[in-house]
């Protein structure tokens, strides 16, 4: 049987959020800022036998949202090592009361990335709060013959950095955090440090839009916006906002295009 290669995001929010990639041999979860020790262990216990066993835990910055205290403990028990950029590592341990002395599930990977199984995963150094580094991921997927790569990027506000990382990408998850009207009425301070509607819209349409002039500039199978506001967003503005972006193009988006559910798992997402 072929290999298979499949996506899920298991909650997509401003409180939590936690995403995974699986095959017919390994599963990587990225970012796990689920809130309780109970919704950490039945995730990985629904999953099993769903998904593969989870080989590690990809954290994308120090956010209690995207690594919670009890996620950290849940990996630990479970003895799934849980990686990061080596510039992320000093505020994890210290964000969770951890100092080098400390036995944890905690590991470093530098500019290269990591292979864990069929993924190869690079970084991407994204702009997000002050003092606070982040990263996307541009993975690699070898399934046989088969070559797929994703571009897993949220919680960054310059979307030009990741714009040559989109060209070429199969499967796409990206922020679209709030509509700027909705910030203007439910001001939030920290929004500033995240990507809007537009600018998640414009960096799409820059990237696919001309893809029957630039060959090469194949549009993904799947594009999946996540991490939206709860009070600041809603799916109907942010899926209207990248449409009409491509129609100021004159194109239709050649991909499937959905959000990924706030508090519940999404539906799973075959990459072909």
């Amino acid at each position: 049987m072929p290999a298979t290669l499949h996506f899920r995001s298991f909650c997509s929010n401003s409180a939590g959020n936690c995403l995974a990639l699986w095959t017919g041999q390994t599963c990587v979860l990225f970012d796990c800022g689920i809130g309780t020790l109970r919704d950490c262990r039945d995730l990985l216990r629904r999953q099993h036998g769903l998904l593969d066993p989870v080989a590690a835990l990809i954290v994308s910055h120090a956010h209690r949202d995207h690594l919670s205290r009890q996620a950290l403990r849940v990996m630990g028990e479970q003895a799934i090592p849980i990686h990061c950029h080596r510039k992320v590592l000093p505020q994890l341990r210290e964000r969770n009361g951890l100092d080098g002395r400390t036995s944890s599930p905690l590991r470093a990977f530098g500019d290269e990335g990591i292979t864990i199984g069929e993924f190869r995963i690079t970084p991407v150094a994204l702009s997000h709060a002050p003092d606070t580094p982040c990263f996307g991921f541009v993975v690699r997927a070898a399934l046989g013959n088969r070559r797929r790569r994703i571009v897993i990027a949220t919680d960054f506000r310059n979307p030009s950095t990741l714009l040559p990382h989109l060209r070429g990408a199969d499967f796409v998850f990206l922020e679209a955090n709030h509509d700027v009207e909705l910030l203007r009425k439910h001001f939030n301070y920290a929004s500033q440090w995240h990507l809007n509607n537009g600018q998640a819209a414009s960096l799409l349409a820059r990237a696919f839009a001309a893809t029957g002039d630039a060959p090469g500039r194949t549009a993904p199978g799947n594009v999946v916006l996540g991490h939206l506001s709860e009070d600041r967003n809603d799916d109907s503005l942010a899926l209207r906002e990248v449409r009409r972006a491509f129609a100021r193009c004159g194109v239709k988006p050649g991909f499937e295009l959905e959000t990924a559910p706030k508090y519940q798992p999404s539906r799973i997402i075959e990459i072909v």
